[in-house]
């Protein structure tokens, strides 16, 4: 269990701090380019925002600036350690005196009592033969000692605090967990009794709309099977259902617009169908949940469905000239 909350909690973290930096690029890209960037690929720039929220890990590049951050990081803390290597201070080396010196080769007289009887040599006299790189050694070896001590302390402390952080990370996975049920369980309710009122209150198509339905299809190529629902409710005119579409257009529409305007409104639900847009929705809907405290992410993902209808609309206007 400590494994997945801690694998759970390092994927949110890395994914939402990478993908709140591409947010940034993107916003920065749409501002800079204005209206020489169509609104379809402003789409298609948030849609790779949005696969790069749910996908669990990013092939590791060179040149990217997630692998530049690291870069950057592992150098910093290089230098630290060779600054820790240049101020440490040498270890005290041991040399002999030269009052000791003077004492053991003072003349021949002494030598010659001393060869007369024999005589022990203390230890703090001795001369100390030390080799090439000694001082070096010294030093690493100092250093050393002190990173192990630092690691053996971090340890000691993390032995002290690992079962606190340890329930943290629980507690926090909790509350995202919560989060997450919320936004999901409210969208699934809202779709849940949309669809309960137009079984309610479902009507018949009027011919006028059968024929636009008809040559909008032609007009965007669409070859999959297309329900229509004509209700009572106060609603826009939208599209719903994966597997099977289901185009919603209010009654009053059909009063109130003329033949042309209709067609133009049923060509723009359609491209929605043609375009995939309602499995694109159904990820972003995931992805905002998922990264629900996260407001980068509800701005980039409110623009791409901005985005997403001006495509359609522009599409629609250039397909339909007598609308202008």
């Amino acid at each position: 269990m400590r494994n997945v909350s801690q694998y759970v909690a390092e994927w949110l973290w890395q994914t939402s701090w990478q993908a709140s930096l591409l947010i940034v690029i993107v916003f920065a890209l749409i501002r800079l380019c204005g209206d020489r960037l169509a609104p379809r690929w402003r789409h298609l720039l948030w849609c790779v925002v949005l696969a790069r929220l749910l996908l669990p890990t990013l092939p590791a590049s060179p040149w990217s600036l997630y692998q530049i951050t690291e870069i950057v990081s592992v150098r910093s803390n290089a230098r630290d350690l060779a600054m820790r290597v240049a101020v440490s201070p040498e270890p005290k080396r041991q040399t002999i005196s030269d009052s000791a010196q003077d004492r053991e080769f003072n003349g021949t007289e002494k030598a010659a009592a001393a060869a007369a009887r024999p005589k022990t040599v203390p230890v703090a006299e001795m001369p100390v033969v030390r080799p090439i790189g000694f001082k070096q050694a010294e030093v690493a070896s100092s250093v050393a000692g002190e990173v192990v001590d630092s690691l053996l302390a971090d340890r000691h402390d993390g032995d002290r605090n690992g079962v606190t952080n340890v329930d943290a990370t629980r507690w926090i996975l909790v509350a995202w967990l919560i989060g997450v049920a919320i936004l999901l369980g409210r969208t699934l309710l809202s779709d849940v009794i949309l669809r309960g009122r137009l079984r309610r209150s479902r009507l018949k198509p009027n011919k006028e709309l059968l024929q636009a339905v008809a040559s909008a299809r032609a007009l965007t190529k669409l070859t999959v099977r297309v329900d229509i629902c004509v209700t009572p409710e106060a609603i826009s005119p939208c599209v719903a259902g994966w597997r099977r579409p289901l185009l919603v257009v209010p009654e009053c529409l059909l009063t109130e617009l003329k033949s042309a305007e209709l067609e133009a409104i049923v060509v723009h639900e359609l491209l929605h169908i043609r375009r995939r847009d309602l499995w694109i929705q159904a990820i972003a809907t995931v992805a905002t949940a998922l990264h629900w405290f996260n407001p980068l992410v509800w701005m980039a993902l409110a623009d791409l469905r901005h985005q997403r209808e001006c495509a359609c609309d522009e599409w629609t206007l250039k397909s339909l000239p007598e609308l202008d």
